[in-house]
């Protein structure tokens, strides 16, 4: 056989396994039908059926039908239940099909029994089984039965050819795994006649038959007329209902309707046409046929991301440290495994604070401009602002609790880096720059001494210095 078409849709479960279809029928192939169909649907909890894979192959003239042939093999199933509908095709119509029920557990076989002995039956009968809803050899079976596991079916029709009867003068009714089945033998009938397995002995197609002509015209778009009634194809009543033309198709369009952002199964839709004869002349339908499909959405940004508040400040280095840092939450949302699922990080970003000079770090130590300063070195003398060494002098204990710059010679030099009111201060042959307090005692707020500090009055002997602001 020919495989025309192999369509995988989605694989549901538990992936790998081998699914093998065999056809055994007593319709003729390129007489009755010219194709087979497959489909392998999985039933869904509304109770409809979902297409999982489509097989189609043009009949073989030449196959024995009747004893079986395999139609192909579908892999990467999953487990679990499935329905197999192996479909007879004439020209795209159905001619006969048979829906299987099968649950895979490991790589299997199908066997669809499609009889003739069926094409009038409806399944269940009215003493059949209310399960029996499928039909084989003439019988009312359930859907699961099938030569591959008898135990699900009734009891054998027969056991031996002799228990089958013949349909014809030129067909036989032969046994085949306790079924029925018509073996049409062109042989049996006149020259120029065929063996049709419902008729019988009919004119071959295209031959003048004069008086001897079929019944029934046999075929409806071949321009014939093969019951030499004067009518041809869909002129002919013969021909009402019965395929015309051959089925057309369009493309499938795009895979479309997910239900979520991350959804992976949605459906696309090609339009299908078939030609009947009807009212005497060839008439077109056109229908949508829908099928799933999937889509990889693993990954894809599903939502907007969402950025949280910034907490507090912090992470300082020491207590005149004014740049820190600070988190906070971003979460962000990508498909995983077919939902929208998020992620958060924490982000970090600088942040800073105001530490003003003066502000204690320690033992005679201060903030400076940020920096945990010594309050008793050169460049920072008593304050942030005094830098001795930028005067030619040295930072030394005033015995008064404070430190000043020492070693001047002119109030000049003081006031260089103090205020214009500091002096050389000299007792006793001792030089200081001292910062002028008010005389009453009271503390006079910078007065040279810079932001964040304030001129402290030693009284007596000692000089005023620069003191951190309490």
């Amino acid at each position: 056989m020919v495989a025309i078409a192999l369509v995988a849709l989605c694989a549901c479960g538990d992936e790998g396994l081998t699914l093998r279809v065999d056809l055994r029928t007593d319709y003729q192939p390129g007489r009755r039908f010219d194709e087979v169909r497959v489909d392998v649907l999985r039933p869904l909890d509304d109770g409809s059926l979902m297409n999982l894979r489509e097989l189609v192959v043009a009949a073989d003239a030449s196959e024995d039908y009747v004893s079986g042939a395999r139609l192909g093999s579908l892999d990467s199933l999953g487990g679990g239940l499935h329905v197999v509908r192996v479909s007879l095709l004439d020209a795209g119509t159905v001619v006969a099909a048979r829906a299987l029920e099968t649950r895979l557990r490991g790589n299997d076989t199908v066997t669809a029994v499609i009889t003739v002995s069926c094409s009038d039956v409806e399944c269940p009968g009215e003493l059949d089984d209310a399960e029996a809803t499928s039909c084989s050899g003439g019988r009312c079976v359930p859907p699961d039965c099938r030569p591959e596991q008898p135990e699900t079916c009734p009891e054998p029709a027969c056991e031996a050819d002799a228990d089958c009867a013949d349909a014809s003068e030129c067909t036989r009714g032969v046994c085949i795994a306790g079924e029925c089945l018509l073996r049409a033998d062109d042989t049996e009938c006149a020259a120029g006649e065929i063996c049709d397995a419902e008729l019988g002995c009919l004119l071959r197609p295209g031959t003048d038959g004069g008086p001897v002509c079929p019944t029934v015209e046999l075929s409806c778009d071949d321009g014939e007329d093969e019951d030499c009634d004067g009518l041809v194809d869909c002129a002919d009543p013969d021909c009402t209902e019965v395929a015309c033309a051959p089925m057309e198709t369009t493309d499938w369009g795009s895979c479309g309707g997910f239900e979520e952002p991350c959804g992976t199964q949605g459906e696309q839709t090609r339009q299908v046409t078939t030609y009947a004869c009807g009212a005497g002349e060839c008439v077109a339908e056109t229908v949508d046929e829908t099928r799933a499909c999937m889509r990889d959405t693993e990954g894809d940004s599903c939502r907007a991301t969402e950025t949280g508040s910034w907490g507090s400040c912090g992470s300082y280095s020491d207590a005149c440290d004014r740049t820190g840092t600070r988190t906070r939450p971003v979460t962000t949302y990508a498909c995983a495994a077919g939902r929208c699922a998020g992620s958060t990080t924490q982000e970090s970003g600088s942040c800073s604070r105001t530490v003003n000079d003066g502000k204690a770090c320690g033992t005679n130590r201060a903030c400076c401009n940020g920096t945990c300063t010594s309050m008793t070195a050169n460049d920072s003398c008593g304050a942030c602002r005094i830098n001795c060494s930028a005067i030619g002098m040295t930072c030394r204990n005033t015995g008064s609790g404070g430190y000043s710059c020492y070693g001047c010679t002119t109030n000049a030099a003081c006031q260089s880096e103090y205020a214009s009111s500091t002096t050389c201060w000299a007792p006793s042959g001792t030089m200081w720059c001292r910062c002028q307090c008010p005389t009453d005692g009271t503390v006079c707020a910078g007065n040279g001494c810079g932001s964040g500090f304030y001129c402290h009055d030693a009284q007596g002997a000692n000089p005023n210095f620069c003191s951190r602001n309490p």
